[in-house]
């Protein structure tokens, strides 16, 4: 089971490479380097216990903070108004803050995962932001061609199905075996659209 993650993300990143030739800007081609990235990462570890015996804790948590970081990038980049720009920076500051406070407060606060709340409902409400902004563009009719649009309806479907999961799932009685199978499903509709996004991007 621990391979499932790394073969949807080497999918998604294959048809990627495959439609490569789409990429004209910056961040569609730094996007692509971090599905690669992202299947490396969750490929290493599964890897190196099955081989080794050997975990590295901090890989996933380095990873999770600097993804976070990259889809702020990616929404600054994106969204085009100063003030949705002005708040990307506030966000990704805010969260910065509170990751250090949390991990030197780890005693505290222990794993209870209040930075990664905080991020999920900023990328949320920067998908909302982009969203709204598409919808007032000249090009809305073709928006289906347009890598960001994907993006950004993969983040806002898999944001939205993991934080009432990460939030409620005690309380909902939701099992190991439960969590595991909705956790796929939301990565495969997530690398799924990212997919789509390649396949249908216009050539620029």
């Amino acid at each position: 089971m621990s391979y499932i993650f790394p073969g949807i993300e080497f999918i998604a990143a294959l048809i990627g490479t495959w439609y490569a030739h789409k990429l004209s800007r910056t961040h569609e081609k730094l996007f692509l380097g971090l599905l690669w990235l992202t299947f490396a990462v969750e490929l290493v570890q599964p890897l190196l216990y099955d081989i080794a015996r050997i975990e590295i804790p901090w890989l996933y948590t380095t990873f999770t903070i600097f993804s976070f970081l990259f889809y702020f990038y990616w929404y600054h980049t994106v969204l085009r108004t100063k003030l949705a720009k002005r708040y990307v920076w506030i966000v990704a500051i805010c969260y910065l803050a509170l990751t250090l406070w949390i991990e030197y407060h780890k005693a505290l606060y222990g794993g209870k995962g209040y930075a990664f709340v905080f991020a999920s409902i900023g990328i949320l409400s920067m998908a909302c932001w982009h969203f709204y902004e598409l919808l007032r563009a000249e090009w809305v009719l073709v928006v289906k061609h347009r890598l960001e649009f994907w993006v950004s309806t993969a983040l806002l479907l898999f944001y939205i199905g993991i934080l009432p999961l990460m939030l409620l799932s005690e309380y909902l009685g939701v099992e190991d075996l439960g969590y595991f199978i909705i956790l796929v499903s939301l990565i495969i509709i997530m690398y799924g659209c990212y997919s789509i996004g390649f396949i249908w991007m216009k050539n620029k």
